[in-house]
């Protein structure tokens, strides 16, 4: 029971991650029909830079609720604010490098 619970788990993350990727790949597509050689430069190196800033401030949350049996509504709020304040920091990084 257990197994086959686990390896649907996996072969959702597998078919999530990989639709992720496909969108990935038409947004940019459709980015580099519309934008200029130019353009399509700036957005491939904020992308980079969003990417890296987003790595770098990555904190795992999400795997330490998943892990718990009971979820008190403070630790969801907690996780939440957590996630939030991450992600206006790699914002304002990307405003702030992009000035």
């Amino acid at each position: 029971m257990l197994k086959r619970k686990v390896a649907q788990g996996a072969a959702h993350m597998a078919l999530f991650q990989l639709s992720g990727k496909v969108m990935d790949i038409v947004a940019v597509i459709v980015l580099a029909r519309i934008l200029s050689p130019a353009d399509f430069g700036v957005v491939a190196l904020a992308s980079s830079v969003m990417l890296i800033a987003a790595a770098v401030t990555e904190m795992s949350v999400i795997d330490v609720l998943v892990q718990r049996q009971t979820l008190e509504p403070h630790e969801i709020d907690a996780a939440f604010t957590l996630n939030a304040l991450r992600g206006g920091v790699v914002f304002v990084t990307v405003i702030g490098l992009g000035a």
